[in-house]
């Protein structure tokens, strides 16, 4: 159990790049909505409309890259490739590229708009599908460490 432990923190990288940039960006979000103090009706509904979004990313965008991730982290569980191999693969590839644009266009959308709605429902929305992509890793994560245990004893 002892080698399997930093194999599996390294499988939580990609992790805690998402759950980083989805803080990022609900901080952003969060500033909006006490900055301009929209009405507590206001926020509920601009909450409710990001969380259906953020709904849609995951579903069609997000979930494939999360889909990828998780045969990595069984590949790197099972010691089938390298923890450099993992991280190569996990980063330099097209799912991290689309995680990444998201978060980057959304932040700059955020400081080019001068309207204060549409850049808390862009900040929010992308902040919440990288939220629910992390989730959904975690406990795929978890199943994983769980199923691949006895390679390690």
């Amino acid at each position: 159990m002892i080698s399997m432990i930093p194999r599996f923190s390294i499988a939580c990288i990609p992790l805690a790049v998402w759950l980083f940039s989805g803080a990022k960006l609900l901080v952003k979000s969060l500033y909006l909505a006490l900055h301009y103090q929209f009405s507590l009706v206001l926020s509920a509904e601009l909450f409710a409309i990001a969380w259906i979004l953020a709904s849609i990313k995951h579903r069609f965008i997000l979930r494939k890259s999360m889909l990828k991730q998780h045969e990595l982290d069984a590949q790197l569980l099972i010691k089938e490739i390298s923890p450099w191999t993992f991280i190569k693969r996990s980063f330099l590839s097209k799912r991290m590229f689309v995680i990444i644009s998201m978060s980057v266009i959304s932040s700059l959308l955020h400081r080019s708009t001068t309207i204060p709605l549409l850049s808390f429902l862009m900040c929010s929305s992308v902040s919440y599908a990288l939220f629910k992509t992390s989730l959904a890793h975690w406990k795929s994560l978890k199943e994983l460490k769980s199923k691949y245990s006895v390679y390690y004893y």
